[in-house]
């Protein structure tokens, strides 16, 4: 049998994909201590390469549904709230599939106490700040900046107000 070399097969071979079942205990086990989260949901998929963890810090929670995308770095700060649907991604495939080029990459960091609405798309490169929201069903778009308090919605995300100012 002849071996093929495809460009999926190769992402395969470089990111092991995990399904995490019994997540918290399975993460808190393996993750030679990256990962604190309180809850991670039983449906959730967390990609990352062999042996590099994501950092999950103390009372996160992650939801139904989501893909955690951990194969270039991501750091998801303490007290956050990952809704179900969310997708975060560390790489992109586009270029690769339309043009023939390498695919991009760049590690996302989360700040402590925030929150991602349902469904909402953050993509690599992106920097969000302590005690920031993401409305649901919003798109921030790769290398995207988000300050601290900051209330981002929409696709393309965009700022709408200062979380300290909502009551």
């Amino acid at each position: 049998m002849s071996k093929v070399n495809s460009p999926l097969q190769k992402a395969f071979e470089e990111i092991e994909f995990f399904y995490t079942l019994n997540a918290a205990s399975w993460w808190k086990r393996e993750s030679e201590g990256n990962i604190h989260a309180r809850y991670i949901s039983p449906f959730s998929v967390i990609l990352h390469k062999q042996g590099e963890y994501p950092k999950i810090g103390e009372g996160t929670w992650i939801g139904h549904f989501t893909v955690i995308d951990g194969s270039q770095g991501l750091t998801i700060g303490e007290s956050c709230e990952i809704s179900s649907g969310v997708h975060i991604y560390t790489h992109t495939t586009h270029l690769r599939c339309t043009l023939g080029k390498d695919k991009e990459t760049a590690p996302v960091h989360i700040g402590n106490h925030v929150f991602i609405g349902p469904n909402s798309i953050i993509s690599m490169g992106v920097e969000i700040g302590d005690q920031a929201m993401i409305a649901p069903v919003s798109f921030v778009g790769a290398f995207t900046k988000i300050p601290k308090y900051a209330l981002y919605a929409g696709a393309p995300a965009i700022w709408k107000g200062d979380m300290r100012r909502r009551k």
